[in-house]
């Protein structure tokens, strides 16, 4: 058995000429796994207060939001007639 480093060559040239689309794919299947687990990581890292108080303590409405969300209307109110032309209005014509 002959080993040298040209037959080593060959036979690693041959070996990647054989297989370059599966060892592609591995390659990328891998580097998204370890993606996922990074990103994973943190999101679980992330949940963990570690003693962060928050400085905004204000978790109430201000009066004028709760006066305009009083002024809605309900289903139950009567609705107003839409006003609709009475026809198509050309945007081109002046009037």
């Amino acid at each position: 058995m002959n080993i040298s480093t040209s037959n080593l060559k060959k036979s690693l040239v041959q070996l990647l000429q054989r297989f370059h689309i599966l060892l592609f794919a591995i390659i990328i299947l891998g580097a998204l796994t370890i993606a996922i687990y990074l990103l994973n990581r943190i999101l679980v890292t992330s949940d963990q207060s570690n003693g962060y108080v928050s400085q905004s303590s204000s978790n109430t409405f201000d009066n004028a939001t709760i006066h305009r969300l009083n002024q809605l209307r309900t289903m139950d109110d009567p609705s107003t007639p839409l006003n609709l032309s009475t026809g198509r209005l050309n945007p081109f014509v002046e009037q």
